[in-house]
């Protein structure tokens, strides 16, 4: 039920968006780095549509979205070239608008709450008071294909549980 509570407001948007099989990626196959190019391939197979992006900085990043209506980002880090090219590790961040200061505590403590029941992500709130959940990926010898993809799909469905959680008044996905 969590994700149909997701999914509902979006479907029209995202009619004819599909993603790619999963047989279209070798699980097996080993990934010496992360970078956009890299993890497309496994990202396609759980996102309907994924760009990469350079930020001010020069750095590359991919932003995702998902058949739900989630959108997310992704960020290189520890890269051994530059424009985030080779990298040993990723994170991958989900962000939503602001809440109300009347809303602020109940949403820290469901945030909190969240946390503990699933360590294998982080939650809080951005300096700007926008909700977060993100989750960190190292990969410093390498990553296997099929752990990529398991890593975007266990974070897309900790999101979706995520939004869920905090509910409908938190519309999805913040502008930057």
């Amino acid at each position: 039920m969590g994700m149909l509570a997701l999914a509902a407001p979006f479907a029209a948007n995202t009619a004819f968006a599909q993603t790619r099989s999963p047989d279209t990626i070798d699980p097996a196959e080993m990934l010496s780095a992360l970078d956009a190019g890299s993890v497309d391939a496994a990202l396609a197979v759980v996102t309907v549509n994924a760009v990469a992006q350079m930020d001010e900085a020069g750095n590359q990043f991919m932003t995702a979205t998902v058949g739900n209506g989630l959108t997310f980002e992704i960020h290189f880090a520890s890269c051994e070239q530059e424009l985030s090219q080779a990298c040993k590790a990723m994170y991958l961040i989900a962000r939503w608008d602001a809440v109300s200061p009347d809303a602020q505590e109940q949403m820290e403590a469901l945030a909190n709450n969240f946390q503990m029941e699933r360590p294998i992500v982080s939650t809080g709130f951005l300096p700007d008071g926008k909700p977060y959940l993100l989750r960190f990926v190292i990969a410093d010898y390498g990553i296997q294909q099929g752990n990529v993809l398991s890593e975007f799909s266990n974070f897309i469905q900790n999101a979706t549980d995520f939004h869920n959680l905090i509910g409908t008044e938190v519309p999805l996905n913040a502008a930057e």
